[in-house]
């Protein structure tokens, strides 16, 4: 199953918060498989399905208020699965705990949440992934 997000929290993992950590090989960064990203892109998509329902895409988009609301719905689901789907796959990158955030070393899992979002709209993965 291709997630529409899954490049985008492949970025947030790599390259987009402050606990990133890539290297020329993927299996000494030890980063998650592909797979695994497209898991965590369902929740994603589930809740842009939902907001879908009742607005346009490109009104998600440009709205930065929009944004936020995706943003914390997404957190308020992942939250939940925190350590059942989260926390086995990129748990070095990312925690559901505000006290162990730590400059540089591990992101809130909001931060997570808000750079993969950026990154499928400011990047346009989306459109990209539909040209293919």
């Amino acid at each position: 199953v291709f997630t529409l997000f899954s490049l985008s929290i492949r970025y947030a993992v790599c390259l987009g918060l402050s606990s990133s950590r890539m290297t020329d090989d993927a299996k000494i960064a030890n980063l998650p498989a592909y797979e695994e990203y497209e898991k965590i892109g369902t929740y994603f998509e589930q809740v842009l399905d939902d907001m879908l329902l009742t607005m346009k895409l490109e009104e998600i988009s440009s709205s930065l208020e929009e944004r936020c609301k995706l943003s914390d719905r997404v957190e308020a689901r992942l939250e939940c699965e925190y350590k059942s789907v989260l926390l086995p796959v990129i748990g070095k990158y990312v925690t559901s705990e505000e006290d162990d955030v730590e400059e540089g070393v591990i992101a809130s899992l909001y931060s997570f949440v808000t750079t993969t979002v950026d990154a499928f709209f400011d990047n346009d993965l989306l459109h990209a992934t539909k040209t293919f």
